[in-house]
């Protein structure tokens, strides 16, 4: 039983040392600096830089005396991390280029869209995205969560508080074409707004596979379908119509974003997601439903005094 033992644990520590050297080979044959300096990141994350000390701290020298070649925002922030947590100077100086002319950070979405009435929520929808899809496979899922909330955000704001009924009736109109040609339609104020809706989910189409791009589709007709919704709020608005609670809980039921999003998060899920799971949620199930209903409730709740 010892000798078996003992025959155990002599293979692990001949398994760990294999696995070590594969680790140092490869920091030390990775030739793209900002791969090094991602894989240093990892090792501290994993808890075992202690066995890779001079390797790691050469690597930190040698991103530390370079031009680094990345200019995105999260290499950056990377870098500057590291260097400062081991006792290099760093300047934040390398932070200037991701803000405007007037010192704030850049929201490219808000900005290009140069609605200033919209609210300005880039972290929050970044939080809402991460606390849904925490998990690391799902950077996908994430960016594309991000974008389609941004989106209603806007088209919200633009429905409830600003266009004109013609103007809201132009905009939904323009979506249901989903088409460039139907810019025309729309005032100048919208007009790049709607391109931007358009080219986002042109981006969506672009970074799924080949044989996903089908499933961005599913999340048009649900971002088309969210703007009839909100056309037909705006409407009973505009005629001081007072639904009754029944007709009040199935409109916003379904304006509450919820079946546009429960489509949306499954666009960048790989191959776990089947075409028979968006058409199950292409069809508003029970199960959507429900979950739609208890979100306006507790919106409703916090939103207004009872």
């Amino acid at each position: 039983m010892y000798a078996r033992k003992q025959r155990s644990e002599q293979w692990m520590m001949e398994k760990a040392n294999k696995l070590k050297e594969d680790v140092r080979t490869r920091l030390q044959t990775c030739n793209d600096l900002v791969e090094r300096m991602h894989l240093v990141d990892a090792i501290q994350r994993l808890g075992i830089d202690h066995l890779f000390k001079k390797d790691l701290c050469s690597i930190l020298r040698i991103i530390n005396g370079s031009e680094f070649p990345s200019s995105n925002l999260h290499d950056v922030a990377t870098r500057f991390r590291l260097l400062r947590e081991h006792g290099f100077w760093v300047s934040s100086d390398a932070f200037n280029k991701f803000r405007g002319s007037d010192g704030r950070w850049s929201k490219d979405l808000y900005e290009h869209v140069e609605l200033s009435y919209v609210r300005d929520r880039p972290v929050g929808n970044y939080v809402w995205s991460y606390l849904l899809f925490h998990e690391e496979g799902l950077a996908l899922t994430r960016m594309i969560t991000v974008k389609i909330i941004g989106l209603i955000i806007i088209l919200d704001d633009t429905y409830d508080s600003h266009a004109t009924i013609e103007e809201c009736r132009k905009l939904n109109e323009a979506i249901q074409r989903w088409d460039e040609s139907a810019i025309h339609l729309l005032p100048d104020y919208l007009k790049k707004f709607y391109c931007k809706i358009l080219n986002i989910f042109k981006e969506f189409e672009d970074q799924v596979a080949v044989n996903e791009k089908y499933r961005v589709s599913y999340a048009k007709k649900e971002f088309q379908n969210l703007s009839t919704y909100y056309l037909e709020e705006a409407e009973w608005s505009h005629q001081d119509y007072k639904p009754s609670f029944k007709e009040q809980v199935e409109l916003s039921t379904m304006s509450s974003t919820v079946p546009l999003l429960t489509v949306s998060a499954m666009l960048g899920s790989g191959e776990t997601v089947t075409n028979e799971a968006f058409q199950w949620a292409a069809h508003q199930p029970s199960g959507v439903i429900a979950c739609a209903r208890i979100m306006r409730f507790m919106n409703d709740i916090a939103a207004f005094k009872v």
